[in-house]
């Protein structure tokens, strides 16, 4: 920050400078044309000095160092939208479970394990309430054909 206050700075006095002299040799002839030439030059040269001080391995540095933390952060921001999948998807398939339950007329509550990676898909869940036997069948093979749980995953409380 300090080197642009500095670049910004001899520019504007660069400027300041050879607007005095250029006023002052506003004359027509050869000095005034030889005196603006030279503000000309003196203020290109006060643009393009700082170039030369660039250090390549700096700006490789930098960039090194914002490549790191831009893949943080991007890590970060993975393992974020993978919780809000997962929550999101436990939801429904808990939604759904209870809507059919509620369609038998049953009260009843479940709780959904996902696989831990995508895809994000049920593997067991786990269902609470006083469910008949027959109506446990029906649901039993509906979690089965629509949310492709195993019968071995499905357990009963």
């Amino acid at each position: 920050m300090e080197l642009l206050r500095e670049y910004i700075l001899s520019i504007a006095s660069a400027s300041v400078i050879s607007g005095i002299l250029t006023t002052l040799l506003d004359k027509k002839g050869s000095a005034g044309t030889m005196g603006k030439m030279f503000c000309g030059v003196f203020l290109a040269i006060t643009l393009i000095r700082p170039l030369g001080d660039i250090s390549f391995d700096s700006i490789t540095d930098w960039l090194n160092t914002y490549s790191v933390e831009g893949g943080v952060l991007v890590n970060e921001g993975e393992e974020m939208t993978s919780a809000s999948t997962q929550s999101i998807i436990k939801t429904n398939c808990e939604a759904y479970i209870l809507d059919k339950g509620a369609d038998m007329g049953l009260k009843l509550t479940a709780q959904v394990k996902l696989n831990p990676k995508a895809p994000y898909a049920p593997v067991s869940v786990m269902i609470f309430g006083d469910i008949p036997p027959y109506k446990k069948a029906t649901l039993e093979d509906i979690l089965i054909q629509d949310l492709a749980i195993a019968k071995e995953q499905i357990q009963w409380k």
